[in-house]
C-alpha cells in the first residue's frame, strides 16, 4: 500500500481519520475534497474494510474515473475492488443480478435520455392525445417526480406547461411507456435508480445489497436528488459508517430535481453525525476568493464558512463594460490572444456562459480572430444523427427487441424507408430470436415486391455484421460504417460527410477497448460523451457554467453579466431559484486561479431595436474594492480600453 496523508493539511487529514461514523464534509471550492475522500477510503482498507466491500458514489464518469485511479495508486492491485461509480453505473451494475424481480432479463439495455424519448413517442403513437399536451413535457414531469420524490400531481401542476386536469391522459401514456420497456427490455435513467430503491424495500434484497458494504461515501453530495439520498441512506443503515462530502454553495442542479436539502438537512435525519470543514482554497487567488466569498454571504441558508485561498496575490478581477455583445467578443478574442502572448496557453483560457445561445457571437469572433476554440456545450458527439445510428446497430445486437434500435438499422439501407421497416419488423421481431431469424429465415416472400430486392442486400450484409461479432464489437461497426453509412453519408452530406465519418471512425476506436457490446453501450450510455475528434491541443475552451463545473483554468471570461441573462430570468429576492442563480455564479468565478473577467453589454440588438440591459445584481451586490473596472471604448468596436 501506497497511501500517505503527508501531502495533506490539517483539516483534510482530520477527515481521513474520523471515526466510522456518519460524517458531513462541508468542502469549498477548490479545497481538494476528491483527494482526501480517496485518502479516507485507503485509509478505511488499512483499518481493516476489505476493498470490495467499499461503496463510492459521484455523478459523472469522469470524477468516478478519477477517484477509481487515485485509490489503485494509493492501495495498488486492491483498489480494482472498491465500488466506484456514478449512481446510475453503480444502480445498472446491481439490477444485472436482481432485474428478474421486475420482469427483466439480467441483460437488458439501458437508454439515454434521447432514446427514451423516442421510445417514449413509439409508445404512445396510436393514442389520440390532445394537441395541448407534449410528450416531451409528460416525460420530463415523470421523471421529476419520481427524482424528487414528488407526487405527478404536484409536478404537473407545477410545470406551466401541462394542467391537472390532463393527469388521467398523463397516467395513461405512462402505463404505455412503462409496459414498452417492459416488453422490450429496456430501462432508462431513472429506472436505475427506482428500481435499486424498490429492491431496498424487499425482504432479501434488501439484507443482500446493505450487508455488501462496510463503508458508503458520496462525493459531490449537494446534487444528489431526493431519490438518491433515500438510496445512500438506505445503504448505510445498519453500519452507520457514512462519509458525504459536498459544497452547499455549489448547489446548482435544482432544475434536474436535485435537492439542497439533503446536505442542508443531513444532521437532522443523523443527529450525531460530526460535521467537518475543508475550507483552504488551492486554486484560486486571493483576491479571486474574496470576491466568492462576498458573493455567496447574499445567499440565504447555507452552512457558515470562509474560504482562504493559500495562493500568492493577483491580480484583482475586472469588470468590464462593453457596448454590446459584439464588442465583449471582440475583447475576449484581444485579451486571450495578449494573454497567449505573455506566455498563458489557450488551453488555460477559458470563457463560460449562462447558457449556449451566449456563445454564438464569440465563437464568430474567435474564428474571425483565427483563435482556435473547443465548445463544451450544446450537442455531444454521440447525440449526433450519424453516430446514434452507429449506435443502434449496437443496441439492436444487445437487445434483440429494441424496435427503435432495428427501425434505425433498417432505414439506413437503400429502398428501405418506414413503410419497409414497418414490414420487416413486424416478422422479425415476432420471432422468438430476431438475428438468427435473419440470418436463417429468407422472409422476401413475405414482403411486398417493391422491397425485397432491397431488403435481399441488406440482410446479406447484416448476416456478415452479425458473423463477425467473434472479431468484437468495433470490426462489426466498422463493417457498417464502410458499407453502409459512410457512402450514404458521402452521398447526402456533400460539404462536411468527411467529418461525419471521422465521428463515426472515432466510436469504432473507442469500441475497441471493450470486450463486449454490452460492456461498450453501458460505459457510452452512462457516460458524458465523446472527447471531440479535432478538439486542437491548444485551444480557448467554451462552455457553459454548468459543463465546467469541477474544472479550472487560470484566466476566465465570464460573459453575459446582465439582469436576465445572468441570471437568467429576474427574480424575486427571496425565491429559491435565486439563490441557485447565485451559486452558479459563485461555481463560474471559482473556476479561474489567476485572471478573472466580469463582462456586461450594455445593449442588446432584437428586432433591429437596441434594448438597455442592466448590470447583473451580482456585479452590484460585490459591492466596492473588489474590482477593477475597464470601459471599452464606445465610440467603435474595437475591443480597446478607453
Amino acid at each position: 500500500m501506497r497511501s500517505t496523508t503527508s501531502e495533506l493539511d490539517h483539516e483534510q487529514r482530520a477527515v481521513v481519520a474520523a471515526p466510522r461514523a456518519p460524517i458531513l464534509i462541508v468542502a469549498g471550492a477548490g479545497t481538494g475534497k476528491t483527494r482526501t475522500l480517496t485518502h479516507r477510503v485507503s485509509h478505511l482498507v488499512e483499518s481493516g474494510i476489505s476493498p470490495d466491500r467499499i461503496l463510492l458514489l459521484t455523478f459523472t464518469q469522469r470524477a468516478a474515473r478519477e477517484m477509481t485511479e487515485r485509490v489503485i495508486a494509493h492501495l495498488g492491485d486492491p483498489g480494482h475492488a472498491v465500488w466506484a461509480g456514478t449512481f446510475h453505473a453503480i444502480g445498472a451494475r446491481l439490477l444485472r443480478s436482481y432485474a428478474h424481480f421486475f420482469g427483466y432479463e439480467s441483460d437488458f439495455s439501458i437508454v439515454g435520455p434521447r432514446d427514451a424519448q423516442r421510445l417514449f413517442s413509439s409508445a404512445t403513437q396510436d393514442v389520440p392525445v390532445p394537441e395541448h399536451i407534449k410528450l416531451e413535457d409528460v416525460l420530463s414531469c415523470y421523471s421529476l417526480s419520481l427524482n424528487a420524490d414528488r407526487d405527478l400531481s404536484e409536478v404537473v401542476d407545477s410545470s406551466r406547461r401541462l394542467k391537472v386536469s390532463d393527469l388521467a391522459w398523463i397516467d395513461h401514456l405512462i402505463d404505455l411507456y412503462i409496459s414498452a420497456k417492459m416488453t422490450q427490455q429496456v430501462m432508462d435513467y431513472d429506472d436505475l435508480l427506482t428500481y435499486w430503491y424498490l429492491l431496498l424495500g424487499q425482504d432479501g434484497p434488501r439484507e443482500e445489497l446493505i450487508s455488501s458494504f462496510d463503508a458508503v461515501l458520496v462525493d459531490e453530495y449537494q446534487d444528489v436528488c431526493p431519490l438518491q439520498a433515500r438510496i445512500v441512506d438506505a445503504m448505510a443503515r445498519d453500519h452507520g459508517n457514512l462519509t458525504v462530502v459536498g459544497d452547499d454553495c455549489q448547489a446548482i442542479y435544482g432544475f434536474r430535481g436535485a435537492d439542497i436539502g439533503a446536505i442542508l438537512g443531513f444532521g437532522e435525519r443523523y443527529p450525531d453525525a460530526s460535521l467537518m470543514h475543508l475550507q483552504t482554497n488551492y486554486r484560486s487567488s486571493p483576491e479571486i476568493v474574496a470576491l466568492a466569498n462576498r458573493s455567496i454571504s447574499h445567499n440565504r441558508a447555507q452552512y457558515s464558512k470562509t474560504l482562504m485561498s493559500a495562493r500568492g496575490s493577483g491580480p484583482k478581477p475586472t469588470l468590464v463594460d462593453a457596448s454590446d455583445a459584439e464588442q465583449v467578443a471582440q475583447f475576449v478574442a484581444h485579451r486571450v490572444l495578449a494573454l497567449r502572448a505573455e506566455g498563458v496557453p489557450l488551453m488555460e483560457q477559458a470563457v463560460l456562459y449562462r447558457t449556449h445561445s451566449q456563445a454564438r457571437v464569440i465563437q464568430l469572433e474567435l474564428q474571425r480572430q483565427g483563435v482556435p476554440f473547443t465548445v463544451r456545450s450544446g450537442v455531444r458527439v454521440f447525440d449526433r444523427p450519424h453516430v446514434r445510428t452507429l449506435l443502434a446497430l449496437c443496441r439492436a445486437q444487445v437487445n434483440p427487441w429494441d424496435h427503435n434500435a432495428w427501425r434505425d438499422v433498417v432505414e439506413t439501407f437503400d429502398g428501405l424507408g418506414p413503410v419497409a421497416a414497418d414490414h420487416i419488423l413486424g416478422i422479425l421481431l415476432n420471432e422468438p430470436d430476431p438475428w438468427l431469424a435473419l440470418v436463417e429465415r429468407d422472409i422476401r416472400e413475405d414482403l411486398p415486391a417493391r422491397f425485397r430486392g432491397d431488403w435481399a442486400s441488406a440482410r446479406t450484409l447484416l448476416t456478415e455484421v452479425r458473423q463477425a461479432a467473434v472479431h468484437g464489437v468495433s470490426r462489426q461497426m466498422a463493417i457498417y460504417c464502410d458499407r453502409v453509412l459512410a457512402p450514404r453519408l458521402r452521398r447526402d452530406f456533400t460539404e462536411d460527410a468527411e467529418e461525419r465519418i471521422a465521428d463515426l471512425e472515432s466510436l469504432c476506436r473507442a469500441a475497441s477497448g471493450f470486450e463486449t457490446t454490452s460492456q461498450f453501450m453501458d460505459a457510452l450510455t452512462l457516460s458524458e460523451g465523446l472527447k471531440e475528434k479535432d478538439e486542437p491541443d491548444d485551444s480557448v475552451v467554451l462552455s457553459t457554467v454548468h459543463r465546467a463545473k469541477g474544472l479550472e483554468w487560470a484566466s476566465v471570461f465570464l460573459v453575459g453579466l446582465y439582469e436576465g441573462g445572468f441570471p437568467l430570468w429576474s427574480y424575486d429576492d427571496r425565491g429559491e431559484n435565486l439563490d441557485e442563480e447565485r451559486r452558479l455564479f459563485y461555481v463560474a468565478v471559482t473556476r479561474a486561479t489567476r485572471w478573472l473577467y466580469l463582462c456586461h453589454p450594455w445593449s442588446d440588438q432584437a428586432n433591429g431595436q437596441s434594448k438597455s440591459l442592466s448590470t447583473s445584481r451580482f456585479i452590484d451586490e460585490l459591492g466596492s474594492g473588489m474590482l477593477d473596472h475597464w470601459r471599452l471604448d464606445q465610440s467603435e468596436k474595437s475591443g480597446d480600453l478607453k
